[in-house]
C-alpha cells in the first residue's frame, strides 16, 4: 500500500478543499478496485504541523503532495510560513530530503505578478534538498475554472502514482 501525505498551506481554506479533493480521489480509486487490497493510504495535515523537530517528518511518507496558496505579495500563508523558514535555512543538510518523492500544487492569480511564488520556493528547495519530483509543478489560476484544472491534475497524477 502506497503512503500517500497531502501536506496544505493555506489563507482562506482553497488549499485545504483541494487537499480533501485528493485525499477523496484516492479512496475513490481503491473502491474502483476489485481486489480487497487499498492501493493508497491518503492522510490530509496542515504545513504548521511540520515544524521545530517535527520539520523532517515530512518525508515519512511514500509520496508528498504539497498544495499551498499564495498570499499578499506573493507571501506564504500563515500556516504555512513558519515551515518555510525552517526548510529554507542553508544550514539543513543538502540530503535532508532525500529518499522524498512529491507533487506541488500552486494556487494563485494570474493578475498578480508573483503568480504562485510559494509553490515555486518550494519545487525549487525541495529539489536542493535531494527530494524528487514526480512531474512539474502544477499552478492553478483562480482567474480560470480551478475545478477544470484540478481534474486535469488528477488526470495525471493517478498514472503516475499508479506506476509506483
Amino acid at each position: 500500500m502506497l503512503s500517500v501525505k497531502v501536506v496544505y498551506g493555506t489563507q482562506t481554506g482553497n488549499a485545504f478543499e483541494i487537499a480533501l479533493q485528493i485525499r477523496d480521489t484516492l479512496e475513490e480509486s481503491d473502491t474502483l478496485e476489485e481486489s480487497d487490497t487499498r492501493k493508497y493510504k491518503a492522510s490530509v495535515e496542515s504545513l504548521k504541523n511540520y515544524v521545530g523537530p517535527k520539520l523532517l517528518d515530512i518525508k515519512n511518507t511514500d509520496v508528498l503532495i504539497v498544495i499551498v496558496s499564495t498570499t499578499g505579495n506573493g507571501d506564504f500563508p500563515v500556516d504555512a510560513s513558519l515551515f518555510w523558514r525552517q526548510i529554507r535555512k542553508r544550514t539543513l543538510d543538502k540530503n535532508s530530503l532525500t529518499g522524498l518523492r512529491f507533487l506541488i500544487i500552486g494556487l494563485g492569480d494570474t493578475n498578480y505578478s508573483s503568480f504562485c511564488k510559494p509553490a515555486k520556493s518550494l519545487y525549487k528547495r525541495f529539489n536542493q534538498l535531494q527530494a524528487e519530483s514526480l512531474m512539474d509543478p502544477t499552478y492553478i489560476d483562480s482567474a480560470q475554472d480551478m475545478e477544470e484544472q484540478m481534474d486535469d491534475w488528477l488526470g495525471l497524477m493517478l498514472p503516475i502514482l499508479e506506476s509506483l
